[in-house]
């Protein structure tokens, strides 16, 4: 049986927020830590966890749309026929829709 092409890979994620503690001090609230995921063309992937597990963070981060105060690191690859379409690569502060794509 032939292994079927990887669409989407999703390396090392993390996702943290910046908040602020009594009155200008900031800490970093890590909500993903070092979340790995590969997503084979004809797949259904269902990402499963309690509320406020950070589902809906994986899906933002994906789509490039996390808000401001989102911190991100990690490795994003998008495939179109074996070959990358778009990708992200991100160890910095992360502002709204870094997705970058190649044409």
């Amino acid at each position: 049986m032939e292994e079927k092409q990887v669409i989407l890979s999703v390396e090392h994620l993390m996702i943290s927020f910046s908040q602020y503690v009594g009155g200008w001090r900031q800490r970093e609230l890590p909500v993903i830590r070092d979340l790995n995921i590969k997503v084979r063309e004809h797949e259904v992937v269902a990402v499963a966890g309690s509320s406020g597990s950070g589902k809906s963070l994986l899906a933002h981060a994906v789509m490039g749309l996390l808000p401001q105060n989102a911190a991100c690191q990690g490795i994003l690859l998008l495939f179109d026929a074996g070959k990358p379409c778009g990708f992200w690569v991100r160890t910095a502060q992360v502002i709204s829709a870094h997705l970058c794509f190649a044409l």
